[in-house]
């Protein structure tokens, strides 16, 4: 099988001081293009507005950075060739896409800002990275369909200090409907399971890129719904499959949720989230695939999810476990009906009081001035 040179994505980062000092002047460079002044971005704020655009138009700093990111795009389109043309205008069809995401979410704009400007200081101008030369990936395959998907892709696999190789991957999902496919990559992915990549023990091998990986993964590794703790709700908790498709935003419709084995509390795992992009983006991008959940009000939250985290399907809330042992332990709430949506909405406490174990239910509201405000609930009287 040829090796296939594909992209992963850049993992997000903060701005050089070299980038930083770019993004300066270019600002300059796109201010005098445009015959703009700094106060707006480098498009029209008249006229019919996105939540979005109204919200870089009324901030001076947004405004400045949509200034020197025009900038920063006209220079890598100019410097590349056809090939090299289309994939800077794919990645900023990406980042319109989760730009627009952000509605007037002012740090989410700013991030997306943040991370486009620091790819087009990339040799390619895109939102990612080639893999190292000689980096042989692995095919692999899932047997059993996935949420309807049918999943494939490479696999880079590397060793790792949980002795489960772990390396980037590039999903490939096929809906068993309508045949769209759909690609997703992502960082530090571990595809074996000790329960059936050897004997359960010890060290697992790297595989090689001889042989087609099949995976036999099925419902039972996925997501399960139960009772909740201490309540007749029913909730839902993540499983152990690499990838699974379930609706963690309560909207009706499923996010890719990929596993990172062993990265959680007590050994468990933590996930990324993403969410299946719209054929025709609000933005007009025209962007179909895969990218980052931004569209929260508070994205915050899914950056949060392990095997701890319990979603509430009865209630619409996403219960986060902060684990530290049993009488040092928090469980943050956070409401797909709250304001703002995905808003902290309440948060339970157990700590030593030195006489025992003390739990503590709080109210959380968000004040107009955007803090939040914490309100005891008493306990029933016995």
């Amino acid at each position: 099988m040829p090796v296939h040179r594909r992209l992963i994505k850049r993992p997000r980062q903060r701005l050089s001081a070299a980038v930083r000092a770019t993004v300066v002047v270019l600002a300059m460079a796109a201010t005098s293009a445009h015959g703009q002044t700094t106060e707006g971005p480098a498009f029209d704020c008249s006229g019919a507005l996105s939540a979005t655009e109204r919200a870089i138009c009324d901030d001076p700093a947004l405004s400045r950075a949509d200034v020197a990111l025009d900038g920063a795009y006209q220079q890598a389109l100019g410097s590349a060739d056809a090939a090299g043309h289309a994939q800077i205008r794919k990645a900023q069809r990406r980042f319109l896409a989760k730009r627009n995401a952000c509605r007037a979410d002012l740090d989410c704009i700013q991030t997306a800002y943040q991370d486009r400007m620091a790819a087009l200081g990339a040799a390619d101008g895109s939102e990612e990275i080639p893999l190292p030369a000689g980096t042989d990936p692995v095919p692999f395959q899932f047997d059993n369909p996935i949420g309807g998907y049918q999943i494939s892709g490479l696999w880079f696999p590397h060793a790792s200090e949980e002795s489960v190789p772990s390396g980037p991957a590039l999903f490939r999902l096929r809906d068993l409907a309508s045949g769209k496919i759909i690609e997703v990559s992502e960082n530090a992915v571990s595809l074996l399971d000790p329960a059936f990549a050897g004997s359960g023990t010890g060290e697992i091998p790297v595989p090689t890129a001889q042989d087609l990986l099949h995976l036999p993964y099925s419902d039972q590794d996925r997501a399960v719904q139960g009772k909740c703790w201490e309540s007749n709700d029913t909730c839902l908790s993540l499983g152990e499959s690499p990838i699974d498709l379930q609706d963690l935003d309560f909207d009706g419709n499923p996010e890719v949720v990929i596993a990172h084995k062993g990265a959680g509390q007590r050994g468990g795992n933590t996930y990324s989230v993403y969410w299946l992009a719209p054929d025709e983006d609000p933005s007009g991008a025209g962007v179909s695939g895969i990218d980052l959940r931004y569209g929260t009000a508070n994205p915050a939250v899914f950056s949060k999810i392990d095997s701890l985290t319990a979603f509430n399907l009865t209630q619409r809330q996403i219960m986060v476990d902060n684990s530290n042992g049993a009488c040092n332990s928090s469980v943050e709430t956070y409401s797909a009906d709250g304001t703002p949506p995905f808003s902290l909405t309440g948060y339970l406490s157990n700590s030593d009081d030195g006489t025992g174990c003390v739990t503590e239910n709080y109210r959380v509201d968000t004040a107009e001035n955007g803090s939040l405000r914490y309100t005891l609930i008493p306990s029933p009287a016995n």
